[in-house]
């Protein structure tokens, strides 16, 4: 748009100058054109602001893990029956984990009474919780001088990238914690409790007699089986140490939650596979204290990740950890996620422990 100004402007002058010097009316009348032309098409685009929106689609935007892009998309409508030379669009991206912004602009047009969508695809090479709002709209005249800003609202729309999952895998036996004792059973997964019913269907052949609901079976002349119910564990805990050394840089930091969070999806995926319902204690420095979540279904997981890249990593040593075992809990078994290239093994002396080291992305036996 400057350019066009400038070259404008220099081409109006040359012909006023033309003009002057050399008495030529049709120089004068060039320049008269050229600023109705140009007055008639900024009165255009005054017309056509006020019946243009433009917006994030929260529905549309989403993220994909396997490519590591973050993809937001833009609606942009006209209402009028007149069309929308040059819109230019202004976006801000943001990562709670980092202080810069990344800003970036594109240009589109609109026909008369047309609406489409525009994809915009950000790098998200490591675990973040990406936002991105809408800085500026302006529509432009057709020579591209003029310009005239189209309200928008400027809600921000956060896409939650998952980890990159490239660790090893954690063998699932590291966090089997049987509870044969326990009086609270899956609600999602069947087990070989004769104690309590999951729930009752139709018999299958292979079914186990002694599983016949036979009351219930005379009532409905057809043979109901019962399935059993899993018990679980109340005092299942995870620990997620996102402490990190004031010496890594942005980079290494996003790689440290990356590599921590992965390790903590692998673990909670296996725990949900098995029924098993756990707390999860991770460290907020904005909040200055361990905050603490229940997971129960996936959508928990998910919940946490974002609150864990809603915030930079604590600069310290053991924040979650230390915060955890000085209050008391003595009969919880702990899964304790951490990075040894980035703080020591601590040794538990109150619960079964199980340290999963996010460097090898290995889990380490039991420590009484």
């Amino acid at each position: 748009m400057p350019k066009n100004r400038i070259a404008m402007l220099a081409v109006s002058v040359i012909l006023f100058f033309f003009y002057v010097f050399c008495n030529s009316y049709v120089a004068l009348f060039a320049v008269i054109i050229m600023i109705a032309l140009a007055a008639v098409s900024f009165a255009e685009c005054l017309i056509v602001s006020r019946r243009i929106t433009v917006l994030i689609s929260k529905a549309q935007s989403h993220a994909d893990a396997e490519k590591r892009t973050a993809e937001f998309c833009i609606s942009a409508e006209n209402g009028s029956v007149l069309p929308a030379g040059c819109l230019i669009i202004s976006m801000v991206f943001s990562d709670p984990c980092d202080t810069g912004e990344i800003r970036a602009s594109l240009k589109t047009t609109l026909a008369a009474k047309d609406k489409r969508q525009i994809y915009v695809p950000l790098s998200v090479p490591y675990a973040a919780c990406v936002g991105c709002r809408l800085s500026g709209v302006k529509l432009c005249d057709s020579f591209g001088v003029l310009a005239v800003p189209i309200k928008i609202s400027k809600e921000q729309v956060e896409l939650l990238a998952a980890p990159s999952s490239k660790t090893e895998a954690i063998k699932p036996g590291a966090y089997s914690h049987p509870s044969p004792d326990s009086d609270v059973f899956s609600d999602t997964t069947k087990g070989d409790d004769r104690s309590q019913v999951f729930e009752l269907r139709d018999y299958r052949e292979g079914d186990d007699l002694r599983n016949v609901h036979w009351p219930l079976s005379t009532k409905r002349d057809t043979l109901t089986v019962k399935e059993f119910s899993r018990p679980i564990d109340e005092n299942v805990r995870v620990l997620i140490e996102t402490a990190a050394s004031a010496e890594l840089s942005v980079e290494e930091k996003k790689q440290l939650a990356d590599r921590l969070l992965s390790a903590f999806m692998q673990l909670s995926l296996q725990l949900l596979e098995n029924g098993q319902q756990f707390n999860v204690n991770i460290y907020s420095q904005t909040a200055a204290k361990n905050i603490e979540l229940t997971v129960k279904k996936t959508e928990d997981i998910a919940l946490l990740l974002k609150m864990a890249l809603s915030e930079p990593l604590p600069a310290g040593n053991r924040f979650t950890y230390d915060a955890y075992y000085s209050s008391s809990h003595n009969d919880e078994a702990v899964y304790y996620i951490y990075d040894s290239s980035n703080s020591d093994s601590p040794t538990a002396d109150k619960n079964d422990t199980v340290f999963i080291d996010v460097k090898t992305a290995k889990a380490g036996g039991d420590t009484a």
